[in-house]
């Protein structure tokens, strides 16, 4: 490849050669028309001249040697043809005889002198062989003079003049390489600091500025060269600082991080992940599992990345085939972005309105609940810890969770490590927005070490389990004497003061129950035995275990839930969960008003709604009311053990469900939904 200079040299000297080739070619040939021009006006000026000699001498024939010889011209011929074209003379040296001559009327310069012009042409001789030019003229007795020239001394003629052309080109040529020489050296010499500046940049010297700008033409080009150095140097320093910033706020957590590239594979982590786990600051590029032995956590690394993939491959379909929508049906694009729909759709869309119309008051929000099972965060739960005794459980103890918030995508999930450690490690995927802008950005995890926490976890669970335990017996000694004492005949105060203990000994017994079963839950000893159920049964026997508190607030239970609906559930589990929302719902329900329970086929689960016209819950309290012992009494005016739906909680999680609250739901009323895994859905 040829440098800059060596391509401005040659593309000036082309031009100087093409500029000066172009002028010499119609140089020559307007200079040989020129000449020949002089040529034949010199020749036919000679020629009349010649002419009026020769009348002069008198007799022609005799008289064209003397005018030959008057002429002194050697290199001229002189003809004499009479007014028939027959030649009487001819003063060319070694001609034949003119009795031997041809006629020459047919030539072209005696047919123009036969009409009383001068004629003139070039053309080859007949008679010597060679090229000639001719002209001829009319005397006054009407015989024909000719006088004809050979072209080789025109020719050397324009010849020499064309040298001097010849010389003057080479000399512009000279002159074209050195004035191209110098040009290109002058624009080499103009570019080179700029060529300079720009290679120390890209080698990272950004303080280097053009300061000696070459030509105002360069002026521009030398501006923008500074900005872009000022440009990088900025975006460097901000890069740098933004760095130092995240390395001081890595190397200061107590929590471990692991950066992962986009392919899943290590591409940083911090100091509290190295003293962990020490193999993790040498092994950039290798895969989670080889730094920490958990096919669980390789397998959620794997399973995050394969679907933000197959998420990403989706978006780009989607924008591909709305491009084609819109570049095939232009006509539908501003009523979609207004949000109308397409024609031949109405009908539909009117029964799909008069169908949510319908179901308002039952299940007006039930629709979305499969959508958002998967989106609502799976957050750790500490009240939820695992002792890894679960068959559910991954190989080491694993509890998994996915979360997908404002389009980041997270997993939860916790490791038990052979040194007996439990860490809580938390996945978490940028969002789409963030994937645009920056590329493929990967995937970081969080390690928290919780070993400690889950230590003291279950000591609170073994300390409760055992405390309840050991109440059990005590209180039931209490009622059994206070029945004794409220049925035997004493004095009034006596009476009252053992159904007091009674009363307070009994929602001590309840309270212990719901401890213990709590503790059961919590402890996850043994696997729940799943089967197909009819959540109509359970309804009904929870119904006739809360007929004393619902026929004391005259509150009855509307059952909305399809024959054919079957889920996977522990009956009395399931029982218990409906029994204890019932009794909720029931609790703080108005006197006189009902209760409704339905349930909905969405995907592969079944969401239940349980929902009441009480007084509503606070916004403020909805995430709380599952805790153990949270009562929203100033608002709903009556006290129970607070464990119930914590109960609840606890029992749906196990069967691999969620349950929230919804206040106000979609028809204005509270509801408690949760959802189980549906017989077809498992099937």
């Amino acid at each position: 490849m040829f440098s800059f200079r060596t391509r401005i040299f040659y593309g000036m000297l082309a031009v100087a050669l093409v500029s000066i080739a172009v002028a010499v070619f119609y140089g020559k040939a307007w200079f040989e028309k020129a000449q020949l021009e002089s040529a034949r006006e010199r020749l036919v000026r000679e020629t009349v001249l010649a002419g009026a000699i020769l009348d002069r001498l008198g007799d022609h024939t005799s008289g064209l040697p003397q005018l030959a010889a008057i002429l002194d011209m050697p290199e001229e011929r002189l003809s004499l043809l009479n007014s028939k074209g027959s030649v009487l003379g001819d003063t060319a040296p070694g001609a034949q005889p003119v009795t031997r001559l041809d006629n020459h009327a047919d030539r072209p310069e005696v047919r123009e002198a036969m009409a009383g012009k001068p004629g003139f042409t070039i053309r080859p001789s007949g008679t010597l062989g060679t090229d000639l030019a001719y002209a001829a003229v009319a005397l006054q007795n009407g015989d024909i003079l000719r006088v004809s020239v050979p072209l080789v001394s025109l020719r050397q003629i324009i010849d020499s003049q064309l040298a001097v052309f010849t010389r003057i080109g080479l000399i512009t040529v000279a002159l074209s390489l050195v004035l191209a020489g110098l040009l290109s050296g002058a624009l080499r010499r103009s570019l080179s600091q700029m060529v300079s500046v720009v290679e120390a940049i890209s080698l990272g010297n950004f303080q280097r500025r053009l300061r000696r700008i070459p030509g105002r033409e360069f002026a521009p080009l030398a501006d923008a060269v500074n900005r872009m150095a000022e440009n990088i140097e900025e975006h460097i320093r901000a890069a740098a600082e933004q760095t130092a910033q995240l390395e001081s706020i890595l190397d200061t957590m107590s929590d471990g991080v692991l950066v992962l590239g986009p392919r899943g594979r290590i591409r940083r982590c911090n100091r509290a992940l190295a003293r962990e786990f020490p193999d993790a600051a040498s092994a950039l590029g290798a895969q989670v599992v080889e730094v920490i032995p958990s096919p669980p956590l390789q397998n959620a690394v794997d399973d995050l990345m394969a679907e933000a993939e197959a998420r990403t491959h989706a978006r780009q379909r989607a924008l591909a085939l709305a491009a084609s929508v819109a570049q095939d049906y232009p006509e539908l694009v501003p009523k979609l972005v207004a949000g109308e729909r397409p024609a031949g759709q109405g009908a539909a869309g009117s029964d799909a309105a008069g169908a949510q119309t319908a179901d308002a008051q039952t299940d007006g929000a039930q629709r979305d609940d499969a959508q958002r099972g998967d989106e609502y965060p799976v957050a750790p739960d500490l009240e939820g810890f695992e002792d890894g005794e679960d068959g559910e459980d991954g190989e080491d103890g694993s509890d998994e969770g996915l979360a997908a918030e404002s389009g980041r995508m997270q997993r939860y999930l916790h490791l038990e490590l052979p040194s007996g450690q439990v860490m809580s490690v938390c996945i978490s995927l940028p969002t789409s927005a963030d994937t645009e802008k920056g590329g493929q950005l990967g995937a970081v995890a969080v390690f928290h070490d919780i070993t400690e926490l889950m230590r003291l976890e279950r000591v609170r669970r073994d300390f409760v389990a055992n405390v309840s335990h050991e109440l059990r017996t005590p209180l039931t000694a209490i009622q059994g004497y206070a029945e004794t004492l409220v049925s035997l005949d004493g004095p009034p105060e006596c009476r009252r003061f053992g159904e007091i203990i009674l009363k307070h000994g009994a929602y001590l017994s309840r309270m212990v129950e719901d401890l213990l079963t709590l503790a059961r839950l919590e402890g996850k000893s043994g696997s729940l035995e799943l089967g197909s159920v009819d959540p109509r049964e359970s309804l009904a026997q929870a119904t006739g275990m809360c007929r004393e508190v619902l026929e004391r607030r005259r509150c009855k239970v509307e059952s909305q839930i399809p024959a054919d609906c079957r889920v996977m559930a522990s009956p009395p589990h399931l029982t218990q969960v409906f029994r204890n929302l019932l009794e909720n719902a029931g609790r703080y329900a108005p006197e006189g008003g009902s209760i409704r329970v339905s349930a909905r086929q969405v995907g592969d689960s079944v969401v239940f709604r349980v929902t009441d016209d009480g007084p509503g819950i606070p916004k403020q309290d909805l995430e709380r009311i599952f805790e153990r012992f949270y009562q929203v009494e100033r608002h709903r005016g009556q006290a129970s053990t607070g464990l119930g739906l914590a109960i609840c909680k606890h029992i749906i999680e196990r069967h691999g469900g969620s349950i929230r609250a919804e206040s106000p739901a979609s028809d204005g009323n509270t509801a408690l939904v949760f959802t189980l895994t549906s017989v077809h859905g498992a099937a």
